[in-house]
């Protein structure tokens, strides 16, 4: 399994109250990750995830991780990071999801204080002339349930 994402610095890793996760650094101060990563749910997920088959349930109703209990790590230093990494603490979290369907599954972090050129260059966003999408995407992610500690999970796909 090739991880194509791990070449650059961009790449970050988020200690929350529940989750060990992954995402992107887009800007200076902004970390792009998954919302199931700091929804706050952890194993009440299912639970949550039972009241889709009663009603539509908004993004809303779902509580968000606290900024304060969110850290976010930069590179692949070592692991656990946050034994050799600063901590980049979380000012702000928003995120876009609909747990009924997981998707979409976004989250953006705004972080403290910028990120220092020396420490990290953000991934390359794409201009509108950029946007052209190829036939296949490749989407790849990986992150740990504190619950099971001992599973590191890896995801990709093609859409």
């Amino acid at each position: 399994l090739r991880h194509p994402v791990h070449r650059g610095t961009s790449w970050v890793y988020i200690s929350g109250e529940v989750f060990l996760c992954t995402g992107a650094l887009i800007s200076q101060r902004h970390v792009l990750t998954a919302s199931h990563c700091v929804d706050g749910l952890g194993v009440n997920r299912a639970k949550a995830m039972e009241q889709c088959g009663i009603r539509r349930v908004d993004v809303n109703e779902i509580p968000t991780a606290k900024p304060s209990n969110t850290n976010v790590y930069i590179g692949n230093k070592c692991d656990p990071p946050s034994e050799c990494q600063p901590a980049h603490p979380v000012k702000d979290i928003i995120r876009l999801e609909d747990i009924c369907f997981a998707a979409p599954d976004i989250a953006i972090l705004e972080l403290e204080e910028d990120v220092s050129e020396d420490e990290a260059i953000p991934v390359c966003m794409p201009t509108d002339a950029d946007l052209k999408m190829e036939p296949q995407l490749l989407l790849v992610g990986g992150g740990r349930d504190r619950a099971c500690l001992s599973a590191l999970l890896f995801f990709h796909g093609h859409l």
